[in-house]
């Protein structure tokens, strides 16, 4: 049916006046540009329309919709020339939704390569917006740097981050890790499983940077998990360090140690050994104690059977001083002392030792030496160099007092334990050939025995020994030298003792007697008594005497 050019009005009843289709064209059939159906599908450019609208064009302009008005627009739905669905912008010349033949969705992607491709140059990919119930806007996105974002638009930041490298962050923040989480994680089943296929089931304190492998262990610091050098695990040699990436020990800490218990070992413990344990259980140490044989040792490797407890210095034969200080409770320097030491520094581990017993003050920063055994068994109290078996030095009059104010001390004299008893006769002429004198020791004497100082009373050793050999003895003594050395023992103020060394240079070279004479006085009492009894007999013999002649002389008087 042939039109004018003008507008034709066609209602729903003249279309149903047609039995068949109603079609608009031009004069040729190639001409025709509507059709409409009996069933009412239109056909553009299609005289046989297969949907409600069917429009068919050889180049693809398909439908244009424009807007006019403040924002003007205009929109287009097209088929390419390669057969892909397309929604374009005209008015910007940009294709935004586009559906190739293998039905994959690019969005501002002309050639989507995924069934949904979104490309934006600003990262804006997709928001989901909720408005009923709770409203909430969530957002996926492309951040600048190339990583995956999942955003709550709504509170505003990234809820989770998956970067370039893989790397996940869950609760905010860039991700260092396979997978960092800020916040709590909860596994309400199933637990852990490590590459090594341990099933991790209960709770942990950390986790190994990688299970079965040495180094530092992580641990959550709120910005995600970060490798401690603090506490480091050795695989290989099943050693856990603290403070050290090379433990030594099961068990290693180069920090302090601090225990609110009881510290219990079924083996030795070694406190202080050397850096490189050497020897093991042997290794020495400041405190060795052996938990199988009730042995504890300072200084020391472990005491052997026969040293339930044993001091030392640090190798044994360097001459250093040691000791054991027992402290007062309350005050630091009130307390005592056990101390050793040798001759000299640099002498063998044989060499002899002299133990000395010193004392203190309250509020005394030092320490006193009261009592010294020497190597050779003299004990000296009061005087550092005794050369009798007990030497005893004080003031006069203070140097041994019993505290029943007694003047004398017991000695065995009972006769059951006596044989060859001789009476003591004599007596009287040979301490008439005694010669008791006033003296002063030498200077260089009094450098060994300074309390000798002051004149005293006394014998000469060589004189009574011509007269009572007996009473004397003859030992070696050394005295005098260049160079005296006074060891002055002090605490410092953590408590700690220290030992100082105060030489000072004298006049005089050492002197050495072999043939030194010591006297035993104590037993010129027998001889006392022994020469009061002949002087009592004498006198007694003279009394009779002068009594008959007192007698003869009155008789003649008398006459």
């Amino acid at each position: 049916m042939t039109h004018p050019k003008a507008h034709r009005r066609i209602s729903t009843a003249m279309l149903a006046a047609f039995a068949g289709t109603l079609l608009l064209s031009g004069s040729k059939a190639e001409d025709e540009r509507l059709v409409i159906d009996d069933q009412g599908r239109v056909g553009v450019n299609e005289p046989a329309p297969q949907r409600r609208l069917h429009i068919k064009d050889v180049g693809g302009g398909m439908v244009r919709l424009t807007k006019t008005g403040v924002v003007a627009r205009e929109w287009d739905i097209n088929v390419t020339t390669n057969g892909s669905f397309a929604i374009g912008d005209n008015s910007a010349q940009a294709d935004r939704v586009h559906i190739d033949v293998n039905g994959r969705v690019g969005v501002n992607e002309t050639a989507p390569g995924k069934r949904l491709q979104i490309t934006d140059a600003g990262g804006e990919m997709i928001r989901m917006k909720k408005t009923v119930g709770v409203p909430r806007e969530w957002d996926i996105n492309v951040t600048t740097n190339g990583s995956f974002a999942l955003g709550d638009n709504t509170s505003g930041g990234d809820r989770l981050v998956i970067d370039t490298n893989g790397n996940i962050a869950i609760g905010g923040g860039s991700p260092s890790f396979k997978l960092q989480v800020a916040g709590t994680v909860a596994v309400t089943s199933g637990g852990f499983r490590f590459p090594d296929g341990s099933l991790q089931t209960t709770a942990a304190a950390g986790s190994a940077s990688a299970a079965g492998l040495t180094g530092q262990i992580q641990f959550n610091g709120g910005a995600g998990f970060a490798g401690d050098a603090q506490l480091y695990w050795d695989n290989a040699n099943k050693r856990l360090g603290l403070g050290t990436t090379a433990p030594l020990a099961s068990f290693h800490t180069k920090g302090d140690a601090l225990f609110e218990g009881i510290v219990h070992s079924f083996n030795s413990i070694l406190i202080g050994g050397t850096s490189d344990r050497a020897g093991g259980k042997n290794g020495q140490g400041t405190v060795y104690m052996d938990g199988f044989d009730d042995r504890t040792g300072l200084s020391s490797n472990f005491p052997v059977a026969s040293q339930v407890y044993y001091i030392r210095n640090a190798a044994d034969n360097d001459g250093v001083s040691m000791g054991l200080r027992l402290v007062g409770y309350g005050t630091q320097a009130a307390g005592g002392m056990i101390w050793t030491k040798v001759g000299g520094s640099g002498q063998a581990s044989s060499a002899a030792w002299d133990l000395r017993i010193f004392t203190t003050s309250a509020g005394d920063s030092g320490c006193r030496e009261q009592m010294r055994i020497k190597n050779d068994g003299n004990v000296g109290i009061g005087t550092t160099a005794p050369s009798y078996k007990l030497d005893v030095s004080g003031s006069p009059g203070r140097v041994a007092h019993r505290s029943d104010n007694y003047s004398s001390w017991d000695v065995d004299s009972d006769a059951r334990v006596k044989q060859d008893v001789v009476t003591l006769s004599g007596s009287l002429e040979r301490l008439a050939r005694l010669r008791p004198v006033t003296f002063a020791f030498t200077e260089e004497f009094k450098r060994l025995k300074p309390e000798l100082d002051g004149r005293k009373v006394g014998f000469i050793g060589q004189e009574v020994r011509e007269v009572l050999p007996e009473l004397t003895t003859l030992v070696a003594m050394s005295y005098g030298g260049n160079v005296i050395e006074e060891e002055r023992v002090i605490s410092s103020g953590n408590g700690s003792v220290q030992t100082q060394i105060v030489k000072s240079i004298q006049e005089g070279s050492q002197t050495t007697l072999e043939d030194f004479h010591t006297l035993n006085t104590s037993d010129l009492i027998p001889m006392f008594v022994d020469a009061m009894k002949e002087l009592k007999t004498r006198n007694e013999t003279l009394e009779a005497r002068c009594a008959a002649l007192e007698a003869r002389l009155t008789a003649l008087e008398n006459r």
